[in-house]
């Protein structure tokens, strides 16, 4: 008996797998992008920033750059010399935004907000607010505008 017909059928099994997955990425891409597409238009831009670059590390369309970087434009402001405090450590922001940093602060925390005013003794936060010694990730100005740039290059 030749063995060539179940050689076959393997080859054809794992290509079907191949290409299903490859489909399944894009497809995760495709909705990430909705998603932040929905993000950017509830002005929540740093949460549009790491669902468009989630969606770049599976689909690579100048259109998804294109809001990358006007997400970036607009979570950077000109002028400001302390970093954007982005999110808490470990979360899906921070994890997808490169080239942050983390560090260590007493900030105003209220769950699903992304404000994050200082806070000590002297200074209290709103009532809604808790004042926590947390880690978060941070990114320069700088950075931000580079990124921008670099997304808006690519459209």
């Amino acid at each position: 008996m030749s063995r060539w017909p179940d050689q076959l059928i393997s080859i054809f099994v794992i290509a079907i797998a191949c290409l299903s997955s490859a489909g399944c990425d894009e497809l995760d891409g495709r909705n990430r992008t909705r998603q932040g597409n929905r993000m950017f238009r509830e002005t929540k831009f740093v949460d549009a920033v790491a669902e468009y670059e989630r969606a770049l590390k599976t689909v690579d369309d100048p259109i998804i750059h294109y809001n990358l970087g006007l997400a970036y434009s607009k979570v950077f402001k000109p002028g400001v010399d302390k970093p954007k405090r982005l999110g808490l450590k470990d979360t899906f922001v921070c994890d997808s935004i490169p080239n942050t940093k983390i560090v260590s602060e007493s900030v105003c925390v209220k769950d699903g907000e992304r404000r994050y005013d200082e806070c000590d003794a002297k200074t209290v936060c709103a009532s809604s607010y808790e004042c926590k010694q947390v880690d978060l990730c941070t990114i320069e100005g700088p950075q931000l505008a580079e990124a921008a740039a670099t997304h808006f290059q690519v459209w």
